[in-house]
């Protein structure tokens, strides 16, 4: 959600595995604004918005695999368009709200080996039509760009909700310990990315999960989605059940707030906007589901 071409009213990105679609709502009037196709052998595995250049027009940055590269791409509205940067990315690319500083724009490399990530989380920065290295940022031992949210307590110190290994959801101090786990499960992803399987005999390649958005409010209060569903398959996951939840830090455990209605389907990504443009956040974010076939729905 974002305002992409600088007319004052806010629009709507939703990236599916091989095109970004972007639309409008406005006063109860849906319009489509563009479409941008990507290549058969390039798929879309994220969507984050931005404005590194500062002119006040948000721009579109797009996680894209492309085999066992990274090939991921920016897209702004230039000349009276949309479109894609004449260069790609080798970085995994996600915003998150950081305590005291506001938005920032993440990366982080993939590794050259089985696994999803190398190197430390980092801030990207524009120089010129560039994109470079930004300073680190400090993680717990988590230490990837998915499935965390930095926060602020009522007493100052930045804490992390991360989301573990097994979907827990946990509070961590910077230093790693570990102030709290929940007792059921958070997150749910259907999201992966193919890497080489040297463990598995007969298979050449694996498909690893990539943890679900966590998103920290200002007021630190946490939204995180619960997919239901199967987990056990290491090669496939399927939810059937979803919920938004949102969560605030007490001194002892993350309480619960408020959770929207139970939806049939999986709750890919989500997104606290005013989506139809009549000047009111929503009290609840807008959610995507996507159906089990090519297409998707959106929910407000």
């Amino acid at each position: 959600m974002g305002d992409f071409d600088g007319d004052g009213v806010k629009e709507i990105a939703v990236a599916f595995d091989d095109r970004l679609e972007i639309m409008r709502n406005a006063q109860g009037q849906f319009q489509s604004l563009a479409q941008i196709n990507l290549d058969k052998n390039r798929r879309i595995i994220g969507l984050d918005g931005g404005d590194l250049d500062g002119n006040g027009m948000g721009e579109l940055y797009l996680t894209v695999v492309s085999g066992e590269d990274l090939t991921s791409l920016r897209v702004d509205y230039r000349a009276g368009q949309y479109q894609p940067g004449s260069s790609t990315i080798p970085w995994y690319l996600r915003q998150v709200e950081l305590p005291e500083e506001g938005r920032a724009l993440l990366g982080q490399r993939m590794s050259a080996d089985e696994k999803l990530f190398q190197g430390p989380v980092f801030r990207v920065a524009l120089e010129g039509n560039d994109f470079a290295r930004g300073p680190e940022l400090s993680l717990p031992q988590f230490g990837n760009i998915y499935g965390f949210a930095p926060f602020k307590t009522d007493k100052g110190e930045t804490l992390y909700a991360a989301l573990s290994k097994s979907d827990r959801l946990q509070v961590l101090r910077a230093t790693g310990e570990k102030l709290w786990e929940s007792e059921e499960q958070f997150g749910g992803s259907e999201n992966y990315v193919q890497r080489p399987d040297s463990v598995t005999v007969g298979a050449d390649m694996r498909n690893i999960f990539l943890k679900a958005r966590i998103e920290s409010l200002k007021d630190g209060t946490i939204l995180v989605p619960a997919n239901k569903g199967s987990r056990i398959m290491a090669s496939s996951r399927t939810f059937g059940k979803s919920r938004l939840v949102a969560m605030k830090w007490d001194g002892y455990s993350l309480r619960e707030l408020w959770h929207t209605q139970p939806q049939d389907g999986y709750l890919a990504d989500f997104r606290l906007a005013d989506a139809d443009n009549d000047g009111r956040t929503a009290t609840s974010p807008i959610s995507v589901w996507p159906m089990p076939t090519t297409t998707a729905r959106t929910r407000w």
